[in-house]
């Protein structure tokens, strides 16, 4: 029986194949965090550690399969800076796709030039302050009633599916809920 199991290819597990286009996507981000250009540097010492409203960035995080310059997961906010390379057409329409994949997901995007940065970074951090104070308009995962509340609606059969976490974008990601339900909260004491 043990020369059986010896024929037998090994699995995946046992390979390291397992999660592993996640393991690389955090590895290209380990990477760009320690060769991140002059600009990031100088913007990230201005919003790390809660610095604006109190909001919390993280900088080069995996989503999907792109990796971000800075996002606040709380505010559903990314911001990117671009450098002259981006200005070529095969660029823009790699951005272009990358930032309607991001707007899916329900992210609010923020492009900055790199010179924009260099030459006014205090309205650059105001554009990012504003852009934090402001509430994100849709959020593809909507609220689900809570046990006892909405028996009606339960039917699934005028709704569509919703995509699975992996096609959202939401493997190996951690969710903020703190956040989301603090602002349910004022919401339901307002009404």
């Amino acid at each position: 029986m043990s020369d059986d199991r010896r024929e037998l290819p090994p699995s995946l597990a046992t390979r390291g194949k397992v999660g592993m286009g996640v393991r690389q996507q955090v590895a290209i981000a380990r990477k760009l965090r320690s060769a991140s250009t002059d600009v990031e540097r100088k913007l990230w010492q201005k919003i790390r550690e809660r610095q604006i409203e109190e909001f919390r960035f993280r900088r080069q995080r995996p989503i999907g399969n792109f990796v971000v310059d800075f996002v606040c997961l709380e505010a559903k906010l990314i911001v990117e800076l671009d450098g002259g390379q981006h200005a070529e057409p095969a660029k823009v329409a790699a951005d272009e796709t990358r930032t309607k994949f991001l707007e899916s997901l329900g992210y609010r995007m923020l492009r900055f030039w790199n010179n924009e940065v260099l030459e006014n970074m205090q309205g650059v951090l105001e554009h990012i302050r504003e852009m934090l104070l402001q509430p994100a308009e849709s959020n593809p995962t909507p609220a689900l009633p809570l046990a006892g509340e909405g028996a009606s609606l339960r039917s699934t059969d005028h709704c569509e599916r919703l995509p699975s976490l992996a096609q959202r974008g939401k493997v190996g990601m951690g969710v903020h809920s703190n956040g989301v339900a603090a602002k349910i909260s004022e919401k339901d004491q307002n009404s």
